[in-house]
């Protein structure tokens, strides 16, 4: 079984929206000789301290997948269970006193296995796509909102876990060939909501990444969502996603 750093790339990027003084979104990986993850996270708008929450919690259920990736895929539920318990004590330490709701963030997480099964799980909005072996496409976790447009799921809500959705692959996975994880200020551009068709923005970063290596992928998505490449059509004409939110993006790709 070889390691697991010679099979998967990741690259990624998150750019603070025009509107912003700090950035909300934050992401993070995690590796280990058998299993690799990434968390995105963005905290909420209306929390005062949710770029903290979200830089704390995206560290933390990277890990903690990692840590304890057969947990996570056996017994997907009772994993999330725990890692949300233990994410929002991690963020009351940080919070010193300060209400745990001004540290609110939405997840999205995914973890890949050196023998090919992988596992995502999700609470709130964002999404996640995965390329498979046949360079086909899908939605492997869609945006969940609230009764409002928007309004979404939180990791420090009361039984936040009963909002989480998980996903995994069969015992032999190995079709998989990529993943894009972005949190919601990307959700228009990069695939569309009705007919869950990927956009081709995605399909050319993950065709970056078999050619090129992180670093120089991580810079392209950051120059392109910097530079208002992505718009989302609006009755008004197109407006730059970054007037909207803030953005994450992170591919994680097979070497080819």
């Amino acid at each position: 079984m070889s390691n697991l750093s010679d099979k998967w790339r990741i690259s990624g990027a998150n750019v603070c929206c025009n509107k912003h003084k700090v950035c909300q979104d934050a992401w993070a990986k995690s590796c280990s000789p058998l299993s690799v993850s990434v968390c995105v996270c963005d905290g909420a708008g209306s929390a005062k301290f949710s770029d903290e929450g979200a830089s704390c919690a995206s560290r933390f259920l990277a890990q903690e997948v990692v840590r304890s990736f057969d947990k996570a895929y056996y017994t997907p539920n009772q994993f999330i269970r725990v890692a949300i318990a233990k994410a929002k004590d991690k963020l009351r330490k940080i919070a010193k006193g300060r209400m745990l709701r001004e540290f609110s963030c939405t997840a999205v997480l995914s973890a890949i296995h050196v023998d090919g099964r992988w596992v995502t799980f999700h609470i709130g909005d964002g999404a996640i796509i995965g390329r498979f072996a046949d360079n086909s496409f899908r939605i492997i976790s869609i945006p969940a909102k609230g009764e409002y447009e928007n309004e979404t799921f939180f990791i420090t809500m009361h039984n936040a876990f009963r909002y989480a959705k998980a996903n995994r692959s069969r015992v032999h996975g190995e079709n998989l060939s990529g993943i894009a994880l972005f949190s919601d200020g990307l959700e228009k551009v990069l695939f569309d909501h009705q007919t869950l068709e990927v956009s081709q923005a995605v399909k050319n970063i993950m065709m970056w990444q078999d050619n090129f290596d992180e670093k120089t992928v991580s810079a392209a998505i950051k120059d392109n969502i910097a530079a208002g490449r992505f718009v989302i059509d609006t009755i008004d004409g197109k407006l730059n996603v970054l007037d909207a939110d803030d953005c994450s993006l992170v591919i994680i790709t097979k070497n080819l």
